[in-house]
């Protein structure tokens, strides 16, 4: 074989490694991120449930009906924020900062809170019992309703 082909040949074996440590590079960054992600997701959830023993209220999104009737542009789903009831406490997280905190027994409203910016913990009245509706609305009226019991 003549001596260019030979540095040719190895001209490419080079090329092919190179692009071969930039895959691999890109593969390492994309899983460091994904458990910076996780990590970040893990620490939320903690520091709502700070002492682990709350109980996770499960939420549904609702979403008020636009009132402009131009075309609508598809969004993203919604993210359901964390939050949990510990006796009379409900410990959010900071996405429902701005939120108004509505409880309803039987259709009628018996409770309601603003969340301001930084609270993450919300102490109900003792005098309040049995089963609730709770909603965190916004000043759009979207809401995250859901269902507890005290």
């Amino acid at each position: 074989m003549h001596p260019e082909s030979r540095s040719l040949a190895n001209c490419h074996e080079q090329k092919e490694v190179t692009k071969n440590k930039k895959v691999y590079e890109k593969r390492k960054l994309t899983i460091a991120i994904l458990m910076m992600l996780a990590t970040a997701s893990t620490m939320n959830a903690q520091s709502v449930n700070p002492n682990g023993n709350a109980e996770q209220i499960p939420l549904t999104w609702t979403e008020r009906p636009p009132i402009n009737t131009g075309t609508p542009f598809p969004k993203a789903p919604m993210l359901i924020p964390s939050v949990y009831l510990n006796g009379y406490t409900i410990n959010v997280d900071n996405r429902l900062t701005g939120y108004t905190l509505e409880l309803y027994q039987d259709g009628e409203l018996t409770y309601q809170h603003f969340i301001l910016y930084g609270e993450c913990s919300i102490e109900l009245p003792s005098s309040l019992s049995g089963e609730y509706t709770i909603r965190f609305i916004n000043e759009d009226g979207n809401a995250f309703i859901g269902v507890i019991t005290l």
